[in-house]
C-alpha cells in the first residue's frame, strides 16, 4: 500500500474536520479538535503535535470516529 502524501493527509483531515463542523455546528473549533482526537492529552496536559506527520494524525482521527 503507497503512504499517502502529505497534501493528502492534510485534505482529508480538513474534510474530516469540516464535516464535524457541520454536523455540530455549535462546538468551538478546540472542542471539534479534542473530539476528533487531532489534538491529544498526556498526563492531563494536550501533547503539542507540531512534528506529527498529518497521516499519523489522520489514522488516531480515522480510529477515534471508528468508536
Amino acid at each position: 500500500m503507497q503512504q499517502m502524501s502529505r497534501l493528502d493527509a492534510n485534505r482529508a483531515l480538513l474534510t474530516l474536520l469540516l464535516q464535524e463542523v457541520e454536523a455540530y455546528p455549535d462546538l468551538r473549533l478546540g472542542q471539534v479538535l479534542v473530539n476528533l482526537g487531532v489534538l491529544t492529552f498526556e498526563e492531563g496536559r494536550p501533547v503539542d503535535p507540531f512534528y506529527e506527520e498529518p497521516s499519523v494524525t489522520l489514522r488516531r482521527v480515522r480510529q477515534s470516529t471508528q468508536r
